[in-house]
Protein backbone atom coordinates (compact mmCIF):
# COMPACT_ATOMS: atom_id res chain seq x y z
CA UNK A 1 0.00 0.00 0.00
CA UNK A 2 1.27 3.46 -0.93
CA UNK A 3 0.53 6.86 0.60
CA UNK A 4 -1.77 7.58 -2.34
CA UNK A 5 -3.76 4.45 -1.45
CA UNK A 6 -4.13 5.79 2.09
CA UNK A 7 -5.28 9.20 0.86
CA UNK A 8 -7.81 7.63 -1.50
CA UNK A 9 -9.14 5.48 1.34
CA UNK A 10 -10.01 8.69 3.20
CA UNK A 11 -11.53 10.13 0.02
CA UNK A 12 -9.49 13.34 0.09
CA UNK A 13 -7.62 14.99 -2.82
CA UNK A 14 -4.03 13.86 -3.23
CA UNK A 15 -1.25 16.23 -4.30
CA UNK A 16 2.42 15.38 -4.84
CA UNK A 17 5.25 17.81 -4.12
CA UNK A 18 8.00 17.28 -6.71
CA UNK A 19 11.22 18.86 -5.47
CA UNK A 20 13.02 18.81 -8.83
CA UNK A 21 12.15 20.93 -11.87
CA UNK A 22 9.53 20.51 -14.59
CA UNK A 23 12.06 19.19 -17.12
CA UNK A 24 12.93 16.28 -14.83
CA UNK A 25 9.27 15.52 -14.20
CA UNK A 26 8.60 15.52 -17.94
CA UNK A 27 11.54 13.20 -18.54
CA UNK A 28 10.11 10.69 -16.07
CA UNK A 29 6.59 10.87 -17.51
CA UNK A 30 7.96 10.46 -21.04
CA UNK A 31 9.99 7.37 -20.18
CA UNK A 32 7.07 5.91 -18.24
CA UNK A 33 4.95 6.39 -21.39
CA UNK A 34 7.54 4.57 -23.51
CA UNK A 35 7.53 1.67 -21.05
CA UNK A 36 3.78 1.35 -20.48
CA UNK A 37 2.29 2.37 -23.83
CA UNK A 38 5.03 1.51 -26.31
CA UNK A 39 6.59 -1.45 -24.41
CA UNK A 40 10.12 -0.10 -24.77
CA UNK A 41 12.93 -0.88 -22.35
CA UNK A 42 14.43 2.42 -21.25
CA UNK A 43 17.69 0.74 -20.25
CA UNK A 44 18.08 -0.40 -23.88
CA UNK A 45 18.17 3.17 -25.17
CA UNK A 46 21.79 3.64 -24.10
CA UNK A 47 22.88 0.60 -26.08
CA UNK A 48 22.52 2.51 -29.35
CA UNK A 49 23.76 6.06 -29.85
CA UNK A 50 20.78 8.19 -30.85
CA UNK A 51 19.20 11.54 -30.12
CA UNK A 52 15.96 11.40 -28.17
CA UNK A 53 13.03 13.78 -28.48
CA UNK A 54 11.72 14.47 -24.97
CA UNK A 55 8.71 16.82 -24.71
CA UNK A 56 9.96 18.71 -21.65
CA UNK A 57 13.40 19.44 -23.12
CA UNK A 58 14.04 22.09 -25.76
CA UNK A 59 16.81 20.21 -27.57
CA UNK A 60 17.14 16.56 -28.52
CA UNK A 61 19.19 14.59 -26.01
CA UNK A 62 21.93 12.05 -26.87
CA UNK A 63 21.11 8.69 -25.30
CA UNK A 64 24.65 8.51 -23.94
CA UNK A 65 24.02 11.36 -21.48
CA UNK A 66 20.78 10.12 -19.93
CA UNK A 67 20.77 10.28 -16.11
CA UNK A 68 21.84 7.10 -14.38
CA UNK A 69 18.46 6.52 -12.72
CA UNK A 70 16.96 5.90 -16.18
CA UNK A 71 19.71 3.72 -17.63
CA UNK A 72 20.11 1.23 -14.79
CA UNK A 73 17.17 -1.13 -14.94
CA UNK A 74 17.20 -2.04 -11.25
CA UNK A 75 17.08 1.64 -10.22
CA UNK A 76 14.56 2.75 -12.82
CA UNK A 77 12.10 -0.11 -12.37
CA UNK A 78 12.30 -0.52 -8.60
CA UNK A 79 12.13 3.15 -7.69
CA UNK A 80 11.43 5.77 -10.33
CA UNK A 81 9.04 3.92 -12.64
CA UNK A 82 6.92 2.85 -9.68
CA UNK A 83 6.91 6.40 -8.34
CA UNK A 84 5.93 8.10 -11.60
CA UNK A 85 3.08 5.62 -12.12
CA UNK A 86 1.76 6.62 -8.71
CA UNK A 87 2.09 10.31 -9.61
CA UNK A 88 -0.48 9.87 -12.38
CA UNK A 89 -3.05 8.96 -9.73
CA UNK A 90 -2.63 12.29 -7.94
CA UNK A 91 -5.03 15.19 -8.41
CA UNK A 92 -2.11 17.52 -8.97
CA UNK A 93 1.66 17.85 -8.77
CA UNK A 94 3.36 20.84 -7.13
CA UNK A 95 6.68 21.44 -8.88
CA UNK A 96 9.59 23.43 -7.47
CA UNK A 97 9.96 25.72 -10.50
CA UNK A 98 8.43 28.81 -12.10
CA UNK A 99 7.24 29.70 -15.58
CA UNK A 100 10.05 32.09 -16.51
CA UNK A 101 12.66 29.47 -15.65
CA UNK A 102 11.17 26.51 -17.54
CA UNK A 103 8.54 27.81 -19.99
CA UNK A 104 9.09 25.01 -22.52
CA UNK A 105 8.85 22.23 -19.94
CA UNK A 106 5.75 23.68 -18.27
CA UNK A 107 4.00 24.21 -21.61
CA UNK A 108 4.71 20.60 -22.58
CA UNK A 109 2.26 19.44 -19.91
CA UNK A 110 -0.50 21.47 -21.56
CA UNK A 111 -0.13 19.77 -24.94
CA UNK A 112 -2.52 16.88 -25.54
CA UNK A 113 -0.91 13.43 -25.63
CA UNK A 114 2.60 14.78 -24.99
CA UNK A 115 2.90 12.17 -22.27
CA UNK A 116 0.75 9.38 -23.64
CA UNK A 117 -2.97 8.77 -23.56
CA UNK A 118 -3.22 8.07 -19.82
CA UNK A 119 -4.51 10.75 -17.49
CA UNK A 120 -1.99 13.41 -16.47
CA UNK A 121 -2.47 15.35 -13.20
CA UNK A 122 -2.61 19.14 -13.16
CA UNK A 123 0.87 20.65 -12.86
CA UNK A 124 1.36 23.63 -10.53
CA UNK A 125 4.71 25.51 -10.64
CA UNK A 126 5.08 26.93 -7.13
CA UNK A 127 8.81 27.70 -6.97
CA UNK A 128 11.33 28.66 -6.25
CA UNK A 129 11.19 26.91 -2.88
CA UNK A 130 14.45 27.81 -1.14
CA UNK A 131 16.17 26.77 2.06
CA UNK A 132 16.38 30.21 3.64
CA UNK A 133 18.25 28.99 6.70
CA UNK A 134 21.06 27.70 4.50
CA UNK A 135 21.17 30.88 2.45
CA UNK A 136 21.41 33.03 5.58
CA UNK A 137 24.52 31.18 6.73
CA UNK A 138 26.46 32.34 3.68
CA UNK A 139 28.56 35.46 3.89
CA UNK A 140 26.64 38.58 2.91
CA UNK A 141 29.81 39.96 1.33
CA UNK A 142 30.19 36.84 -0.82
CA UNK A 143 26.59 37.11 -2.03
CA UNK A 144 26.99 40.81 -2.81
CA UNK A 145 30.20 40.20 -4.76
CA UNK A 146 28.60 37.46 -6.84
CA UNK A 147 25.51 39.54 -7.62
CA UNK A 148 27.58 42.61 -8.51
CA UNK A 149 29.68 40.53 -10.89
CA UNK A 150 26.56 39.08 -12.55
CA UNK A 151 24.96 42.52 -12.92
CA UNK A 152 27.80 43.87 -15.07
CA UNK A 153 27.83 40.93 -17.51
CA UNK A 154 26.20 41.17 -20.92
CA UNK A 155 22.88 39.38 -21.42
CA UNK A 156 23.27 35.66 -22.20
CA UNK A 157 27.07 35.88 -21.90
CA UNK A 158 27.61 33.71 -18.80
CA UNK A 159 27.49 29.92 -18.59
CA UNK A 160 25.90 28.66 -15.36
CA UNK A 161 27.55 25.49 -14.09
CA UNK A 162 25.69 23.50 -11.44
CA UNK A 163 25.67 19.80 -10.55
CA UNK A 164 23.11 19.91 -7.76
CA UNK A 165 23.53 19.49 -4.04
CA UNK A 166 24.74 15.89 -4.47
CA UNK A 167 27.21 16.55 -7.30
CA UNK A 168 30.57 14.95 -6.56
CA UNK A 169 33.51 14.35 -8.89
CA UNK A 170 36.97 12.88 -8.82
CA UNK A 171 39.85 15.25 -9.47
CA UNK A 172 40.45 14.00 -13.03
CA UNK A 173 36.77 14.55 -13.84
CA UNK A 174 36.93 18.12 -12.58
CA UNK A 175 40.00 18.70 -14.76
CA UNK A 176 38.04 17.52 -17.81
CA UNK A 177 35.24 19.95 -16.95
CA UNK A 178 37.80 22.73 -16.65
CA UNK A 179 39.33 21.88 -20.04
CA UNK A 180 35.89 22.07 -21.64
CA UNK A 181 35.17 25.43 -20.03
CA UNK A 182 38.50 26.83 -21.20
CA UNK A 183 37.75 25.77 -24.77
CA UNK A 184 34.42 27.57 -24.61
CA UNK A 185 36.40 30.72 -23.70
CA UNK A 186 33.50 32.47 -22.02
CA UNK A 187 32.73 33.75 -18.55
CA UNK A 188 31.05 31.24 -16.30
CA UNK A 189 29.60 31.06 -12.85
CA UNK A 190 28.89 27.90 -10.94
CA UNK A 191 28.87 25.73 -7.88
CA UNK A 192 30.93 22.66 -7.10
CA UNK A 193 29.60 21.01 -3.98
CA UNK A 194 28.65 23.76 -1.55
CA UNK A 195 31.38 26.22 -2.58
CA UNK A 196 30.59 29.03 -5.05
CA UNK A 197 33.17 29.67 -7.75
CA UNK A 198 33.54 32.47 -10.28
CA UNK A 199 36.00 32.75 -13.14
CA UNK A 200 36.48 35.21 -15.98
CA UNK A 201 38.31 33.81 -19.03
CA UNK A 202 41.07 32.33 -16.90
CA UNK A 203 43.94 30.58 -18.65
CA UNK A 204 45.62 27.39 -17.51
CA UNK A 205 44.16 24.38 -15.72
CA UNK A 206 46.25 24.89 -12.61
CA UNK A 207 45.08 28.45 -12.10
CA UNK A 208 41.44 27.43 -12.40
CA UNK A 209 41.96 24.38 -10.22
CA UNK A 210 43.47 26.58 -7.52
CA UNK A 211 40.20 28.49 -7.43
CA UNK A 212 38.08 25.36 -7.53
CA UNK A 213 39.88 23.81 -4.60
CA UNK A 214 43.12 24.77 -2.80
CA UNK A 215 46.02 22.38 -3.43
CA UNK A 216 46.31 21.32 0.19
CA UNK A 217 42.69 20.16 0.23
CA UNK A 218 42.69 18.18 -3.01
CA UNK A 219 41.65 14.60 -2.43
CA UNK A 220 40.03 11.79 -4.34
CA UNK A 221 36.60 13.43 -4.25
CA UNK A 222 35.87 17.16 -4.13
Amino acid sequence: MTMIDVVEAFDVPCYVFFTCGAASLGLMFHFETLEDEQTKEISDLVQVEMKLVIPSLTNNVPSSVLPIFTTRKEIWRCWFLKAIREYRRAKGILVNTFADLEPHAINSFLMEYSYGTSRLPSIFPIGPVLNRSQIQTQSTNDQSEMMEWMDIQSEKSVVFLCFGSMGSFKLDQVKEIVVGLEKVATDFFGFLGNSPLKMENLQGNLKIMDLLCPKDSWNERL
